[in-house]
């Protein structure tokens, strides 16, 4: 099963940097005996022995010390690459925050520029539309009096034809009709009198 550097270290009860040394002291490790998985590097069963095996062999005193001299220099180049490697990833995602904030801030720019314009925009055809609805409504008024009065001069006559005169108007209109029939008769009688008296 592959392991981590962590989990191999952890198994072995040695230290993360150890793992590390001695996987740069036997001859092509990297290259045989692991493999990237993302962020991570595997060390696959072989691999997790050799390392293993290591710590048993045997080491003269003096070939001891010279290794140890040796590991520490691994075990600090090894620090110094992360250090620096880190130090890149954080100067790049510096980087990133950076530019991703000046591009939320021309945005947040763009976005109260065109609030700005859309309220200008609002306004002025507010402003045209009311005065256009008044254009409207007052040519709609001027139009409707003038029909209004043409049409109340023309049917004005025939709406008081139209009316039917009250019963008592009706009655006394009779009254004077039959008054003035009477006086007619009377007159005409008169004038035939007048007529056969003086031979006329």
């Amino acid at each position: 099963m592959d392991l981590t550097i962590k989990q191999l270290a952890s198994q072995l009860k040695i230290s993360r940097p150890t793992v590390e040394v001695r996987m740069n002291h036997i001859p092509d490790f990297r290259d045989k005996y692991t493999k990237k998985q993302g962020n991570k590097i595997m060390i696959n069963d072989e691999g997790c022995k050799l390392i293993a095996q290591t710590k048993a062999a045997p080491h003269h005193a003096h070939h001891s010390q010279v290794s140890n001299h040796r590991d520490k220099a691994i075990v600090l180049k090894v620090f110094r690459d992360r250090a620096l490697e880190q130090s890149h990833m954080i100067k790049s995602q510096d980087q990133t925050i950076k530019k991703l904030t000046k591009l939320l801030d021309q945005q947040q720019q763009l976005q109260l520029s065109t609030e700005a314009e859309n309220k200008t925009l609002k306004h002025r055809v507010k402003k045209l539309t009311h005065v256009s609805t008044k254009n409207t409504k007052d040519n709609v008024l001027a139009f409707n009096n003038k029909n209004l009065s043409s049409i109340g001069k023309i049917t004005k006559p025939k709406d008081d034809k139209k009316k039917k005169p009250s019963k008592q108007a009706q009655q006394k209109a009779k009254q004077t009709q039959a008054k003035k029939t009477k006086k007619a008769k009377k007159k005409s009688r008169h004038k035939k009198f007048w007529r056969r008296f003086f031979g006329k």
